[in-house]
């Protein structure tokens, strides 16, 4: 999976995590090995840090391990007093239209790289 391009807003998150790391008394070390290897203290780092940015799946999963909403590390716009508030249900949309977006890539990619039967969608 391709990560996002870090920037300013990756950096924002990026404190956040860390944030809320250091508040469930975690180290990358133990986050990582919380994530069965789905990712590494170095990456961890690096996405605190802001070098790199964070895609929803990993958000969603660096979350569950620190046992807080995903929406908690997305910073607050500014001049918006209000935090963003997104639901487990708007999370999983999220996710669902990354996936639909990678399939949808692949199915194009075969298309232009397989023979492919007329009338197939």
């Amino acid at each position: 999976m391709t990560e996002p391009t870090a920037g300013p807003y990756s950096a924002a998150v990026g404190e956040n995590m860390r944030r809320a790391r250091k508040n469930a008394g975690l180290s990358l070390t133990d986050v990582a090995a919380k994530s069965q290897d789905a990712f590494s203290a170095p990456a961890l780092r690096a996405w605190e840090a802001g070098e790199r940015g964070i895609s929803m799946d990993r958000l969603k999963q660096v979350a569950d391990i620190y046992g807080v909403p995903p929406a908690s590390f997305l910073p607050a716009e500014p001049g918006d007093d209000k935090p963003l508030v997104l639901t487990e249900d708007m999370v999983d949309l999220l996710i669902a239209i990354g996936d639909a977006f990678r399939a949808g890539r692949r199915r194009r990619y075969a298309l232009l790289t397989e023979d492919v039967p007329d009338g197939t969608p």
